[in-house]
């Protein structure tokens, strides 16, 4: 495994074209995000175990320009005792710190074939979808007393 991380500069040529965190995790993608700094993941190079994941990272062949960028695993730990907790290593990730410039950092097999076009548009945040209908409605998903009924179990 290989993974390739520059700062965002080399990567999207406009000031104005600097992506979200947001827009670049989707719908689909993983976003630790608070006050606009954080990291987005797109796509999965790897699935490793908790146990197994700073020995999986530290194996990566990694060229970086950016001072203490490495390769990341994103995930959650689950509240179960003795279950298994796995990780995500992004394709892409785009991370962003307070006083530094954002990088951006590509995981694969084989990273020489990847340019900066290729990343910018993963960046590059989907166009609004179009709405499919006409008109529609909001209402209770169920019986009031039975919400406030789990609330007030989780609670306790």
């Amino acid at each position: 495994m290989q993974a390739r991380t520059r700062p965002l500069s080399e990567v999207v040529r406009s000031p104005a074209a600097i992506p979200d965190l947001n827009d670049v995790a989707r719908g689909d993608g993983l976003l630790f995000v608070r006050d606009g700094v954080g990291v987005a993941g797109r796509g999965e190079a790897a699935r490793v175990r908790f146990d197994d994941a700073a020995e999986y990272l530290a194996a990566i062949d990694h060229d970086s320009t950016v001072d203490g960028a490495r390769p990341l695993a994103i995930g959650s730990l689950p509240f179960l005792p003795g279950a298994e907790a796995e990780l995500s290593v992004p394709s892409v990730s785009y991370v962003k710190r307070h006083g530094r410039e954002p990088w951006v950092t590509i995981v694969a097999e084989d990273t020489s074939g990847l340019d900066a076009i290729e990343l910018s548009a993963e960046l590059t945040p989907p166009s609004d979808p179009m709405p499919a209908a006409a008109a529609y409605t909001l209402g209770p998903d169920g019986a009031v007393e039975h919400y406030l009924a789990a609330v007030a179990a989780a609670r306790d």
